[in-house]
């Protein structure tokens, strides 16, 4: 593969990487109803945006980063199952502990806590996947940002989301994640760190774990 292929694959994987998925759900429903929030705009709740990502990003990367320093993970990438066990199981700790705060937080839409509780839902089946394949934990991640939006629709009654003079239909942000969908799952067969089967099987998860998290929350 071209080495310029194999960079572009690369930034579109850390872009898009599962880790920072829940901060991007987290804005998209603030930017939908900011009202719901008691703010007029996405940048009044950067504080609760910044506790979401330092929660769901920050603290679980750098905990992965000091496993790589002691060496029980060869890569960030963590390119074996076996090396995904330590992180699956430190990002689940920090994603219960999120989901029960905004939970428990009556000024935080119930929205936010399923959807955190969803995420909580997907890596908990990610980690029994990866006992026997290894699951594309991209996809399973997209999978519930596009489960979010499905949600959004059916049980909230989401519509469009104002952005200075455009009015957005959800639908066609949910056409744009399927598109982004399609191209990280390219990415992922391009740099050999998945097979289809794992491609598939992750948006499955992440999809499914949404609708089982609502059917439990609401």
């Amino acid at each position: 593969m071209d080495k310029p292929l194999k960079l572009i694959a690369w930034v579109i994987s850390a872009f898009t990487h599962p880790l920072l998925v829940l901060t991007y759900g987290l804005i998209l429903i603030i930017a939908f109803n900011p009202y719901v929030f008691g703010v007029g705009s996405v940048m009044e709740e950067l504080p609760l945006i910044l506790v979401c990502f330092a929660y769901t990003f920050l603290l679980p990367l750098i905990s992965i980063v000091f496993m790589k320093l002691i060496g029980l993970v060869s890569s960030l990438a963590l390119p074996t199952k076996e090396e995904r066990i330590g992180p699956l199981i430190i990002c689940i700790v920090f994603y219960t502990w999120f989901t029960i705060n905004v939970y428990r937080n009556a000024d935080i839409p119930l929205l936010v806590g399923i959807f955190a509780f969803g995420s909580v839902i997907a890596m908990s089946i990610s980690f029994l996947i990866n006992i026997f394949s290894k699951i594309s934990l991209h996809t399973v991640a997209w999978g519930g940002l596009m489960g979010l939006l499905i949600v959004m629709v059916w049980y909230f009654g989401f519509q469009t989301l104002s952005l200075y003079n455009w009015e957005i239909h959800i639908r066609f942000i949910l056409l744009v994640l399927v598109l982004m969908g399609g191209i990280i799952s390219t990415a992922r067969l391009l740099l050999s760190a998945h097979d289809s089967r794992d491609i598939y099987g992750g948006f499955l998860v992440g999809f499914t774990s949404q609708l089982i998290a609502i059917r439990i929350l609401l």
